[in-house]
Parts: structure tokens; C-alpha cells; sequence
């Protein structure tokens, strides 16, 4: 199955598209997704997103693929990461958030889960003590 979604991926963008192509066209230096930040809930899409490539790199992992997706996007550093890192406190606090996020939104439960499968990968990163954290908050449980 996962190298069934990675070969159509590759098919779909022309035959000469890496995953490692994918995830940084998704993701700046700076961790910010700007497809997903010009969309009516910014925040929901980025996590959606940042969700949808961190099972591409879980599949990549799975099938061998030597590319540390998880650790390493060559010289801009790790997109993951950063892009963890960069939407962390707008899911906490979506009034901050400089772009829009119209509707209701479950950003803290949506990040939770986020946060709970980075932290295998990054679990110098504290993300284990933050799910802790919002699952002892009461915006977890809004």
C-alpha cells in the first residue's frame, strides 16, 4: 500500500517528483505553510497538512526510503520540525494567529495528536511534556 502512494505521487507530478520535493514545496525555511495560510481556517489546514506529510514520511520510513524525512530536509534544516515548531502557539492561542481562522476549532485536540507522533521522532523536543500540558488544560476538552 505505501508504495503504491508513493509511486502515484512520483506519476502524478511527472515521474521526477521526490517525497523530499513534496514536502518542501509545502513548507518554508521558516516552518510556515503558505498554501494552507491563505485559506479560510489557517490554522486547521496547516495542521491538516502538516498531518498529511508526516504520514508520507511515516510510509517513507516504513518502506526503507533512505531520505530522513523525519530528521532532515537537507540545508533548510527539518521541515517537520519546523513546521511543528511554527504552528505550535497558534493552535494554543488562535487569537495570535496573523492570518484568518474562521468557525469554531479544536487546534489544541487536533495538535495534541500531532505532537504525540512528532514526539517519537523528535523526543529531544519536549512535544511529550506539551501533549501532557494541553491534555491537562481545559481548552483540550472545549
Amino acid at each position: 500500500l505505501y508504495q503504491n502512494i508513493i509511486e502515484k505521487i512520483n506519476i502524478n507530478k511527472g515521474g521526477n517528483y521526490s517525497m523530499h520535493q513534496v514536502i518542501t514545496s509545502h513548507i518554508k525555511e521558516d516552518g510556515s505553510q503558505p498554501h494552507e495560510l491563505v485559506r479560510t481556517k489557517g490554522i486547521h489546514y496547516s495542521l491538516y497538512n502538516l498531518e498529511a506529510l508526516s504520514l508520507l514520511g511515516n510510509m517513507a520510513v516504513k518502506l526503507g526510503i533512505k531520505q530522513p524525512y523525519w530528521r532532515n530536509d537537507g540545508d533548510k534544516g527539518n521541515l517537520l520540525r519546523l513546521a511543528t515548531d511554527y504552528i505550535y502557539p497558534y493552535a494554543i492561542d488562535p487569537s495570535t494567529f496573523p492570518y484568518r481562522e474562521i468557525g469554531p476549532n479544536d487546534t489544541a485536540r487536533s495538535i495534541a495528536r500531532y505532537l504525540a507522533r512528532a514526539d517519537y521522532y523528535y523526543p529531544e523536543e519536549g512535544y511529550k511534556e506539551k501533549v501532557e500540558a494541553l491534555i491537562d488544560s481545559d481548552m483540550f476538552w472545549i
